[in-house]
C-alpha cells in the first residue's frame, strides 16, 4: 500500500483529501503544519507528499526543501489556494521531484488520478 503525507493548514481540505485517497486504497497521514510534517518524515517514509504552499510559520516551499534534505528521493504535488508565484513556478520547472500543482478548489477525483499516475497505480 502506497503511503501519502498531506501537509495543509486547512483542516477541511485535510479531511477531504484523506477520505478520497484512503477510499482509493492509499495509506494517508495528515499534518496541519510544516513542522509537524517534517517531524513525521524523520520517523517514517512516504511515497508521495501533498504540500500546501501558503501556511503560517513555515511555507510549503521551505517544507519541500527540508523534506528533500531528509528524504532525497521524495515526490511532491503542490497545493495552493493562491496565484502561482515566480518562486513556485521555478520549483515546478526545475525541481524534478515536484510533479504538478493543484489550485484550490480542485476536483478530488483528479487529485486521486494524479496520485495513482505518479505512483504507477493506474
Amino acid at each position: 500500500m502506497k503511503k501519502i503525507l498531506i501537509i495543509d493548514d486547512e483542516k477541511d481540505y485535510l479531511k477531504a483529501m484523506d477520505r478520497f485517497l484512503s477510499d482509493e486504497g492509499f495509506s494517508v497521514v495528515t499534518c496541519d503544519s510544516g513542522r509537524k510534517g517534517i517531524n513525521r518524515v524523520k520517523k517514517e517514509s512516504f511515497d508521495l507528499f501533498l504540500i500546501d504552499i501558503i501556511m503560517p510559520k513555515m511555507d510549503g516551499l521551505t517544507v519541500i526543501k527540508k523534506i528533500e534534505e531528509i528524504a532525497p528521493e521524495s515526490v511532491f504535488l503542490i497545493i495552493t489556494g493562491y496565484k502561482i508565484t515566480a518562486e513556485v513556478r521555478d520549483i515546478l520547472e526545475h525541481d524534478k521531484a515536484v510533479y504538478s500543482h493543484f489550485k484550490k478548489p480542485f476536483d478530488m477525483n483528479v487529485l486521486v488520478e494524479k496520485a495513482k499516475e505518479i505512483l504507477g497505480e493506474r
